[in-house]
């Protein structure tokens, strides 16, 4: 992770959380972490989905990022089957053992409860001890 300058929000006065955030990129991309949802907007007052957090928790931690081959999404019925984004990233998710939907969905665009918040980024959370990247247990 690397900063660059903080990304410009019309819906958010002088915040330096937010500021703070909007100036964390992911190393190997030069891409934000945090993006907003456009037209310069960061939605303060939207609720966060279950999509939104686990793009966060993937990027964060450098999961899936790098990977040569991407997993695309087979498993749930109500997420693309393609190589869309929202495909990509629940796939890899799955791949990596940190969702297993319920009934053979995973319910993309529901706002994330606070259990899920916890189990989804204590599942996508990796440690670098001396630099070498270390997962907990699935």
């Amino acid at each position: 992770l690397g900063g660059s300058s903080a990304q410009q929000f019309t819906d958010v006065q002088s915040n330096a959380n937010v500021n703070f955030l909007s100036t964390i990129i992911i190393a190997n991309n030069q891409s934000h972490l945090i993006h907003g949802y456009g037209d310069n907007n960061f939605g303060p007052h939207q609720s966060l989905t279950r999509f939104e957090l686990l793009k966060v928790a993937l990027a964060s931690n450098c999961l899936g990022s790098s990977s040569s081959k991407p997993h695309p999404n087979t498993t749930f019925s109500d997420v693309p089957k393609d190589n869309s984004e929202l495909s990509l990233v629940i796939g890899e998710a799955y791949a990596q053992g940190i969702i297993k939907g319920v009934d053979g969905k995973f319910f993309p665009n529901k706002p994330v409860s606070n259990a899920e918040m916890i189990k989804i980024l204590l599942a996508a959370s990796i440690y670098f001890p001396n630099g070498e990247p270390v997962s907990p247990d699935r």
